[in-house]
């Protein structure tokens, strides 16, 4: 964990917020191009003899195409090229947010294959962070919020979110029955026995954490006690930081993202999106991935780019000029 902390405040120094945006919404756009392409010709990528075959620490057989797993048991998620769907629908909701707020280029289009491919995973953690994220993107583009405002742009990605959920909706009887409870999967017990437990370890040692074997203890008496269930997992990634690391850590990560999302936002949109970044990262355990260290420690560098709010002002105040004159 020292050594992602050092590589996030390294890679600070050699990248901005809009260089990084940028590269890792190329990176996602193919990435998420090959897993659609995958999971829409998985029955039949899965018998081909010449696709090599790759199987996971649980046992579980896929044909891989480098940037997407199929599984040879069920083809009904797209998993891309993680270790499970809900990890893979975190890295697209960061590349949504990204195209939406910092990278202008093909906007419409990586809005709509983020969107696409983020429900094709299935999980029921991508349903409130892409609401969250279209609400926020509304909200930026108010009169309110925004001098120069791109109603066509803004209108355009609500069409597109609302054709998507239109097409989409045979697939959220699922997503829904995981946030509900009613899942066989039982998803939403487990990420609430995650959530307490590191809720619970921040308040037995606040300073610096508790060590995973005791906050899998921990797990096992919620759910045993609590949920009628046998579960010792940690599924969240936030709360999971205060829980292991205590309150210096946590505090670190989550003000580092915080000011990260300013970077490209004010302070109303930020809430929105921060609020999106935990639930989209509360159905996986990210602290130990790079990008969640990347993005706690990276800035601009330069005036040249320039926050969001920074940017309104300036708008603000030369619409206020021209009027004067």
């Amino acid at each position: 964990y020292i050594a992602l902390i050092l590589f996030g405040v390294s890679f600070s120094s050699v990248y901005s917020i809009n260089d990084f945006c940028e590269k890792y919404v190329k990176i996602l756009r193919v990435v998420a191009i090959i897993s659609l392409i995958g999971y829409a010709f998985g029955s039949l990528i899965v018998d081909i003899s010449f696709i090599p075959s790759i199987e996971n620490s649980a046992g579980n057989t896929f044909k891989t195409l480098i940037f997407t797993n199929i599984p040879l048991y069920s083809q009904s998620r797209n998993w891309g090229p993680f270790w499970e769907p809900g990890a893979y629908q975190a890295f697209l909701n960061f590349a949504l947010i990204f195209s939406l707020f910092v990278v202008e280029k093909h906007r419409l289009f990586n809005a709509l294959l983020f969107m696409v491919t983020s429900i094709t995973t299935m999980s029921g953690a991508v349903l409130i962070p892409l609401a969250l994220i279209i609400i926020a993107y509304m909200a930026s583009n108010s009169k309110c919020y925004k001098a120069n405002v791109n109603k066509k742009s803004t209108i355009a990605i609500v069409l597109l979110f609302a054709i998507v959920c239109c097409f989409c909706f045979g697939w959220f009887d699922s997503i829904l029955e995981k946030l509900s409870g009613d899942s066989q999967s039982n998803s939403l017990q487990f990420r609430l026995i995650s959530l307490l437990t590191s809720i619970v370890a921040f308040i037995r040692n606040p300073l610096l954490g508790c060590s995973v074997e005791t906050q899998r203890a921990i797990a096992l008496e919620i759910s045993q006690k609590y949920f009628n269930c046998t579960y010792v997992y940690s599924i969240n990634t936030y709360p999971a930081l205060f829980g292991t690391f205590g309150f210096v850590i946590g505090i670190v990560y989550l003000v580092g993202t915080w000011k990260f999302i300013r970077g490209f936002s004010n302070k109303l949109i930020s809430l929105i999106l921060i609020i999106a970044v935990i639930f989209m990262t509360m159905n996986e355990n990210f602290t130990s991935s790079l990008l969640i260290s990347v993005i706690a420690f990276l800035r601009n560098k330069d005036e040249s780019h320039i926050t969001y709010s920074s940017r309104w002002e300036i708008n603000n105040n030369q619409t206020n000029l021209r009027g004067v004159k």
